[in-house]
């Protein structure tokens, strides 16, 4: 049905045919709502009708919701037009005021508690084979899960599995779901029959909520918004709880006022705490702050990001905020990072669906990453070998009960092998989205010379090696410092010397996955300011083309003594 008034004509048609008379309680019968059918239907009604600013419902939606809220079964009947009718409306319901669908939005519940679980598994099972001490980390798993890729420098965001079980279900149903049962870290002194809190959440997310019907799924999340709205002190915290829970519906609604006037002052730029949790640096607490497209990016979630860009017209340089000791308690603004910031927290995570979002469907640039210290961390995550792998977004799957019983030699392989693997797909995944090989080499790698050096046997003593590496400038032995790393971490995968490949051979290798690929166009006329390595060429230009060699000469390496060629080559 549409719209419950029709226009009205402002002349008269000629010859209009005559006006059939229509009883006044005919009228009131065919304009009026229908009640609502259950107390249900009238409490979801009195939801959207405030989410839409306090206007009525078209009959065709109140309808359908009374329609499935008195069905037991409305989710889920399917085979007449009329039910078709019923869940297509629903679902839009759910898509303009929740989130892009109810698969997507449950999915990502279901994936963060399955991931939890699964950490928090693992170093149960840890715990128990050490007696019931766990094992000694650098930083907690979890820690190492959702803090900054970079270190303890800013805690990350965390989402909380309960609150997400609360949000489909309700606070009442979760506490009778959870009684009598413990998170897994406090179970080593249980009795075994003892429910683990993180599994409860986990089953009752795949088996209860995904066959909730959809009315009620509805009426659930938006009640509990709405609650959640009512509690918060500052208006901020609800657009970050959307946020953090993957509600692009609900963020979409903040942010065009349909939770009412207090609301006003958010935008889609708005900073919110990158973590509701302090850290302390250098012995002073403070706080990161993200606009919602930046925090959608960094938690995973393709529909916030989408949303923010596509719909809300979210800036893609929205400032980088900061609140501490540095900034005398005030939140202080820096513009031209936010950017490159969460790019590089996209990588360092492995987090290669979002970051296929970020370079596709929002213009991200590798050229804001791909300098100065964000190349140095990328390359040395992507590249370099670790021993003992304890990230686990990189540790490819490999379980210590998977080598448990080897000696220590072989632990050390299984570990490097699986993260290197793990490792090799971020740069496919780079290559395929776009990466520049000259971003990765700005000046490339003399192998031919290199070659025939090695032929001529000019490479050999230490002095050789000196005398060649002080005859470069200093970007080609950049060039040579990151090719040897690279083949350094690959060769000491090999069983042995005769898999190995020369620096030569590697580099050639290496160059060879480009081939055939497109490479990302620079956006330089839109992004100038983010670009830095745009700035240092017009720099440059500027200054008459003159290369910037100050660091050129053999003191940039101290005496020089002691600087050779960087692999046996």
């Amino acid at each position: 049905m549409g719209q419950i008034f029709s226009s009205v004509r402002e002349e008269e048609e000629v010859n209009p045919p005559p006006a059939k008379k229509i009883k006044t309680e005919d009228f009131n019968t065919q304009m009026m709502p229908p009640p609502p059918s259950s107390a249900k239907a009238s409490k979801l009604i009195s939801l959207l009708v405030e989410l839409n600013g306090g206007k009525p419902l078209d009959l065709a939606v109140i309808s359908a919701i009374n329609s499935a809220c008195s069905s037991p079964n409305s989710s889920s009947i399917a085979g007449t037009t009329t039910e078709e009718t019923l869940n297509s409306t629903l679902n839009k319901l759910f898509t303009d005021h929740v989130g892009q669908s109810p698969q997507i939005v449950i999915n990502h519940a279901i994936q963060f508690a399955s991931d939890y679980y699964d950490r928090e598994t693992n170093l149960f099972n840890e715990t128990e084979m050490r007696g019931g001490n766990p094992p000694i980390r650098g930083r907690d798993v979890q820690d190492e899960w959702f803090d900054s890729p970079t270190g303890s420098f800013a805690k990350g965001p965390r989402p909380d599995y309960k609150v997400w079980l609360e949000l489909f279900l309700g606070e009442e149903r979760v506490e009778e779901l959870l009684d009598g049962s413990f998170p897994l870290r406090e179970l080593h002194d249980k009795d075994a029959d003892v429910p683990a809190e993180e599994h409860v959440v986990w089953e009752a997310l795949k088996d209860e909520v995904t066959k909730l019907p959809l009315c009620d799924l509805l009426l659930n999340v938006l009640s509990y918004v709405r609650s959640k709205s009512d509690e918060c002190e500052d208006r901020v915290d609800i657009l970050r709880f959307a946020v953090l829970y993957g509600l692009d519906g609900v963020t979409r609604d903040l942010i065009q006022g349909g939770y009412g006037d207090l609301y006003d002052d958010l935008t889609i730029d708005t900073l919110l705490e990158l973590s509701d949790e302090p850290i302390r640096h250098h012995g002073f607490e403070q706080k990161f702050y993200l606009s919602p497209l930046h925090l959608g990016a960094i938690l995973g979630y393709p529909n916030i990001v989408l949303t923010a860009i596509n719909e809300l017209e979210a800036k893609i340089d929205a400032p980088l905020g900061l609140q501490g000791a540095s900034t005398l308690g005030d939140l202080a603004t820096y513009d031209h990072l936010s950017p490159s910031y969460v790019m590089e927290w996209v990588i360092l995570k492995n987090m290669k669906a979002m970051l296929k979002t970020l370079i596709e469907d929002c213009g991200f640039q590798f050229r804001w990453v791909f300098h100065g210290n964000f190349k140095a961390t990328i390359c040395k995550r992507i590249f370099e070998l670790a021993e003992y792998e304890d990230n686990p977004r990189w540790s490819g799957g490999l379980l210590e009960e998977d080598y448990a019983f080897e000696s220590s030699r072989v632990r050390r392989r299984m570990r490097s092998a699986a993260a290197y693997k793990e490792q090799m797909k971020m740069l496919d995944c780079l290559i395929d989205l776009g990466l520049p090989f000259a971003l990765l080499f700005p000046t490339e790698v003399k192998i031919d010379e290199l070659d025939q050096l090695h032929k001529a046997k000019k490479l050999e003593t230490s002095k050789q090696n000196r005398d060649y590496m002080r005859s470069l400038s200093r970007k080609e032995r950049e060039a040579i410092d990151l090719a040897a790393e690279m083949s350094s971490s690959y060769n000491s995968l090999k069983n042995s010397e005769a898999e190995m490949l020369t620096l030569s051979d590697y580099y050639r290798m290496l160059k060879k996955k480009w081939e055939g690929k497109e490479s990302q166009v620079a956006r330089l006329d839109e992004f100038e300011a983010l670009d830095p390595t745009w700035r240092a060429e017009r720099r440059r230009q500027e200054d008459g083309g003159r290369e910037d060699e100050e660091s050129d000469d053999e003191h940039s390496y101290g005496s020089g003594s002691s600087y050779e060629f960087p692999c046996d080559y």
